[in-house]
């Protein structure tokens, strides 16, 4: 059955999207929790409509966060963390905690998915931060001191 998504499915599609998925999934599912429509010629023509507007938002989204990426590369910038004498952190800085302070800190839109951290940073010292935005890539340096 073809439905159209009103609402991001995983591992189904985005929204507006036209899918052809099994009729039980869309009408006992789907349907129901109101994650699709039947798709219907004139709901098809606007939902292809909404999702190409939806595609050029995002197009453009991207390369303006792919702009600030760039102007990001080798800038530096702090986090307090509370850490032991030794240095070791009590709590690590994940990708969130990291982005988190990137963006309070250059006023920029990343999301976690754009670092690129191996592992959680554990110790104070200095660190270089791989950023990835589609073919943007950029470095930034993080002081991790503590507090």
């Amino acid at each position: 059955m073809k439905v159209i998504l009103q609402q991001d499915v995983p591992e189904v599609g985005r929204k507006h999207e036209i899918r052809n998925v099994a009729d039980g999934y869309a009408l006992n599912f789907l349907i129901p929790k109101k994650l699709a429509l039947y798709a219907t010629e004139p709901l098809v023509a606007r939902a292809e409509k909404d999702h190409a507007v939806q595609e050029e938002s995002f197009r453009l989204q991207s390369l303006a966060v792919a702009k600030q990426v760039h102007e990001l590369n080798n800038k530096s910038f702090k986090i307090e963390a509370k850490a032991s004498e030794a240095g070791s952190l009590f709590a690590g800085l994940d990708a969130e905690t990291i982005v988190s302070g990137i963006n309070k800190e250059f006023n920029v839109s990343l999301e976690k998915n754009h670092i690129k951290l191996e592992k959680p940073i554990k110790e104070t010292g200095e660190y270089e931060i791989p950023i990835v935005v589609g073919e943007t890539h950029a470095k930034v340096n993080l002081h991790v001191v503590a507090a």
